[in-house]
C-alpha cells in the first residue's frame, strides 16, 4: 500500500493536484484490487480487523494509528527515513573502525557510543531498552560475533518470511512512534490550557501552545510547523509575528497554575450541589411514610366494618334463639 501509494502522491504532484490521505486512497486502492465496489466494505472491514489483531507488530500499530487519525501519515516517512539515517550511521561507523573499509560489523563499544550519540534526547530507559532488543537479536543471528562484543549491522532492518523486523528494528520504530503520539497529546493539552474552552484555535495560539510542549523550537521551525498545521505556505512576515508569540518555562508554569485553579474552582461547585440533591432524598422518603400511613389507616377501617358486621349478624342470631 505504501509503495504504491508513494506513486500516486508523485504522479498527483506532477499534476499539480492535492495528495489523497491514506483513508481515502485505501478506498482507491481495494477498488483497483478488487474491482467490485461491493467487496469494498467487507475487505475494508476485514483489514481494519487485522490491524486490530496485529497491532503488536510496528508496521500494523502505526498503519493504524494513522486510519484512525490519531498521527499524521508523515510520522511513516519520518520512520523510514530514522532507519536510513541509522544504517547510514552504522556504516559510517564500520568504516571509522576498519581503516575507511566497510566489513559489515561494528564493535560493541563503538555501536553503543554512536547510537547515544544520535539519540541525544533519549531517556537512559529507552536506550537500555534499544540495547536489550539488540543483544536479543543479534544473539539469535549472530551468536558467535556477539561473543566476540561486535554488532553484524547489516540485518538488523532486514525482514524475515513474515515481512517481519527483527527487535531492534521494531524497537526502534515503537519508540518512535510513542513519543510522537505523547508529543500530541501534550499539544492537546497545552492548547486547553492557553485556549481554555474556546474550540477556535488562530496561528498565535497555536503557537503558544507549541512553544509552551518544545520551548527549544527555533523560530523558524516554529513558523513551519504553524504554516503546516494552517495549510500555509511559511513567510517570513508570519516568523516576525509569531517570534514574539513564545512561551517561556515561566509563562507556561503560570498557565498550569492558572488552570488548576479552574479546575479546583469548579470541583467545589460540584460538591455544593451534591447536598442539595440529597436533600430531595429524604424529602423523597418522607413521603414514603405518609403513603404507608394512609394505607395503614385503611386497612384499619376494614376490620372495624367487619367487626361492625359481626356485631349485627350476633344480634340476630341472639334474637332468632330466644324467640
Amino acid at each position: 500500500v505504501w509503495s504504491e501509494k508513494k506513486l500516486e502522491d508523485e504522479k498527483r504532484e506532477e499534476d499539480k493536484k492535492d495528495k489523497l490521505d491514506l483513508v481515502t486512497y485505501l478506498g482507491v486502492f481495494m477498488k483497483a484490487e478488487y474491482g467490485v465496489d461491493s467487496m469494498i466494505p467487507e475487505m475494508g472491514y476485514n483489514f481494519l480487523a487485522g490491524l486490530y489483531k496485529y497491532q503488536y507488530d510496528a508496521d500494523c500499530e502505526l498503519f493504524l494509528k494513522i486510519v484512525s487519525g490519531e498521527v499524521g501519515e508523515e510520522v511513516y516517512w519520518d520512520q523510514m527515513k530514522l532507519l536510513s539515517d541509522l544504517q547510514a550511521l552504522f556504516v559510517t561507523l564500520d568504516e571509522k573502525a576498519n581503516g575507511g573499509q566497510s566489513r559489515g560489523s561494528v564493535p560493541l563499544g563503538a555501536f553503543k557510543i554512536g547510537l547515544r550519540d544520535f539519540f541525544k534526547s533519549k531517556g537512559e530507559d529507552d536506550f537500555d531498552a534499544l540495547i536489550e532488543a539488540l543483544r536479543i537479536q543479534c544473539e539469535k543471528t549472530h551468536k558467535n560475533e556477539w561473543k566476540t562484543k561486535q554488532v553484524v549491522y547489516t540485518q538488523l532492518f532486514e525482514e524475515d518470511e513474515k515481512h517481519d523486523q527483527g527487535p531492534f528494528a521494531e524497537a526502534v520504530r515503537n519508540q518512535h512512534l510513542k513519543i510522537r503520539v505523547e508529543y500530541v497529546e501534550d499539544l492537546e493539552s497545552m492548547l486547553i490550557l492557553v485556549n481554555g474552552t474556546n474550540e477556535k484555535v488562530d496561528m498565535k495560539i497555536a503557537a503558544k501552545a507549541i512553544q509552551g510542549v518544545d520551548q527549544g523550537l527555533s523560530t523558524q521551525a516554529l513558523n513551519d510547523l504553524v504554516a503546516r498545521g494552517f495549510a500555509r505556505e511559511p513567510s517570513a512576515s508570519t516568523s516576525t509575528k509569531l517570534k514574539n508569540r513564545h512561551l517561556n518555562k515561566a509563562d507556561t508554569e503560570s498557565l498550569v497554575k492558572k488552570q488548576q485553579r479552574r479546575v479546583f474552582w469548579k470541583v467545589p461547585r460540584v460538591f455544593w450541589k451534591v447536598p442539595r440533591v440529597f436533600w430531595k432524598v429524604p424529602r423523597a422518603f418522607w413521603k414514603v411514610p405518609r403513603v404507608f400511613w394512609k394505607v395503614s389507616r385503611v386497612f384499619w377501617k376494614v376490620p372495624r366494618v367487619f367487626w361492625k358486621v359481626l356485631r349485627v349478624f350476633w344480634k340476630v342470631l341472639l334474637a332468632t334463639t330466644f324467640m
